[in-house]
C-alpha cells in the first residue's frame, strides 16, 4: 500500500553483520535463501527502504548447527588369529 506518495516498493540490504555463509538476500524480494555451508553462531542487521527514501531496520540473530555424522551399528565377524581381518565402515550425513 503506497503512503503519503511513495510507492510500496522496498529494497532490502544487509547494513550491519554477516550472512551465514552459503546464504544471500534477494534486495528486490527480501528473501533470505541458499545452503548454509558454515557451522556458528551470526548476527546481522536487514534493512528496507521504500520508494521515497524512508528506510527501517531490525537486528537478527541465530544459530546454524553443525552436520550430524552417523555410523551405522553393525556386527563385526568374527577374527581368527593368524588370519588377515578387514571390515568396512560407512558414514552418512
Amino acid at each position: 500500500v503506497a503512503s503519503e506518495g511513495h510507492p510500496a516498493t522496498f529494497t532490502y540490504g544487509v547494513n550491519a553483520g554477516v550472512l551465514p555463509a552459503g546464504l544471500s538476500l534477494n534486495p528486490s524480494t527480501g528473501v533470505l535463501s541458499g545452503t548454509p555451508t558454515q557451522a556458528g553462531a551470526f548476527s546481522f542487521t536487514i534493512s528496507a527502504t521504500d520508494g521515497g527514501g524512508f528506510t527501517g531496520s531490525q537486528s537478527y540473530s541465530g544459530a546454524v548447527a553443525g552436520g550430524v555424522v552417523v555410523l551405522p551399528a553393525a556386527s563385526l565377524g568374527n577374527a581368527s588369529a593368524g588370519t588377515a581381518y578387514n571390515h568396512s565402515f560407512s558414514a552418512s550425513g
